[in-house]
């Protein structure tokens, strides 16, 4: 009979042993997701990193805004400067109608410079113009661009931290299972002993 209950209670230890193996194996593991779950960016983290985010944004545009306020003052100036041409050219016809020193095609000459000059000022401003609404263009595409990473990168890391949190209910019900499947074993096994 003792030899009975020696065996008995040595299969019961190795049994229990093995337990509370599969018992330290999953607080090994939920420690370790617990770390991966710290390890995961928090709100505040990703609010901030947003933040950043857009204060670089706010850095870009404000520089793209001056760039182009610069283009701007370039196209008023090259305007300030063909008005101002405009005035010698009227100037200079005015003298030339004063002295009666040129004749007619010294005046069509002298207009025809001017209507020159006026025409390349006005390809000119063309062409600034089409720069700038190239430039604008371009701005938006990477402001909005700059947008949809950043939405994607929030959606990312709440999609992970979704995940980690499932992980670790699940976890959580596994370890109250084993916990109540222990607990009956030992009642079950104390019974036996009764």
């Amino acid at each position: 009979l003792r030899e009975l209950e020696r065996s008995t209670q040595l299969g019961l230890a190795q049994g229990l042993e093995e337990i509370w193996e599969s018992i330290r194996r999953l607080q090994a593991d939920c420690q370790s997701l617990e770390s991966r779950v710290r390890d995961v960016p928090s709100t505040d983290r990703l609010w901030e990193a947003e933040k950043l985010q857009q204060q670089r944004l706010d850095d870009r545009l404000g520089a793209q805004d001056n760039f182009l306020k610069e283009h701007r003052l370039k196209l008023e100036s090259c305007d300030a400067w063909h008005q101002a041409l405009k005035k010698r050219c009227d100037v200079l016809e005015q003298r030339a109608w004063e002295q009666q020193a040129a004749s007619s095609e010294v005046i069509e000459a002298v207009r025809s410079a001017a209507a020159c000059e006026k025409e390349v000022q006005q390809k000119r401003v063309g062409t600034m113009e089409t720069k700038l609404s190239g430039l604008e263009s371009k701005f938006e595409f990477i402001g909005s661009q700059a947008m949809q990473q950043m939405e994607e990168q929030a959606q990312t890391n709440r999609n992970a931290q979704k995940v980690s949190a499932q992980k670790l209910e699940a976890q959580a019900r596994l370890l109250a299972q084993l916990e109540t499947q222990l607990d009956n074993e030992c009642k079950h096994n104390s019974e036996k002993f009764q």
